[in-house]
């Protein structure tokens, strides 16, 4: 199964934290996942795969690169974690995921 986790970035960043904060709070994310899921899952992080390298590409591309990661997968999880709930890109993924029908996970 291929899991997609979000977490946020843009909501965190927005609050004063820094773009190595933001990634360790997403470990953290992928960490519940890793207790939560089969060890044979794959688990894909847009945060880690994306935030260093696309950071100053515009948001909607960015979230047009997530989407098509997220339209690969079985699942969406969305653990609890630092502006989880106020994250827009959060939201964005979840209203993808349910007009794709893409099962989802969610803490929040």
């Amino acid at each position: 199964m291929r899991i997609y986790i979000a977490t946020p970035y843009e909501a965190m960043l927005k609050k004063g934290f820094s773009l190595d904060e933001v990634i360790k709070e997403t470990k953290k994310g992928i960490k519940k996942a890793k207790n939560r899921f089969n060890s044979d899952d794959y688990i894909f992080s847009p945060v880690i795969e994306f935030s260093k390298e696309h950071k100053d590409m515009p948001r909607d591309e960015v979230m047009s690169l997530c989407f098509k990661e997220l339209s690969m997968c079985d699942v969406i999880y969305i653990p609890n974690l630092t502006q989880s709930k106020n994250s827009d890109g959060i939201k964005a993924e979840m209203e993808y995921a349910k007009n794709n029908s893409i099962k989802i996970i969610s803490e929040i």
